[in-house]
């Protein structure tokens, strides 16, 4: 099972099933990883400055994440007792933490495809090989051709030759 970040925060009691032929559901991270993942995501898109960058906190009236928060939770936990519990492990020196804990993820079945590639990667970065990973058209499992070479340009643009892990369907 894995899952996509959505841009909605809600937290959820449980999963809301949309499809259970397909395996697709919205949710919050459940683990502390799921959580880690999500959390490192938000800090890295913060702290890009890409988007709006509110400040986290102040004493000023101004728009900060923790006054989005304190409106959001104000607005509904009278509402919804999801969100009042939720809010009463709300710590102001771990707003990143709360605010992953309640990001809106769609989880999809993917019969262990992006573990697979993981354990893939990490056994490349381990032997100090560069690489990607090319996916086929139809939910393709994992086929590797060591042997196969793709061009490559580094940053200099110099032509380089550089390994590739294809996927493919199992018959």
């Amino acid at each position: 099972m894995e899952f996509l970040l959505t841009s909605y925060i809600y937290p959820l009691k449980e999963p809301l099933v949309l499809s259970r032929r397909l395996g697709f559901s919205l949710d919050n991270p459940r683990t502390e990883l799921e959580t880690e993942v999500v959390k490192g995501y938000l800090l890295g898109a913060y702290e890009s400055g890409y988007d709006y960058k509110f400040p986290v906190h102040s004493d000023e009236p101004i728009v900060t994440i923790e006054g989005i928060l304190e409106d959001f939770r104000n607005t509904l936990s009278s509402n919804d007792p999801v969100v009042a519990e939720t809010f009463t492990r709300y710590n102001r020196e771990h707003i990143f933490d709360s605010l992953a804990s309640i990001w809106v993820v769609a989880r999809f079945e993917d019969e262990g495809l992006g573990e697979e590639l993981r354990q893939e990667h990490r056994r490349m970065r381990a032997e100090g090989s560069l690489g990607f990973f090319m996916l086929g058209d139809d939910n393709p499992c994992f086929c590797a051709d060591r042997d196969n070479r793709a061009p490559y340009r580094s940053q200099d643009g110099a032509p380089q030759l550089h390994s590739v892990s294809h996927l493919c369907r199992a018959s």
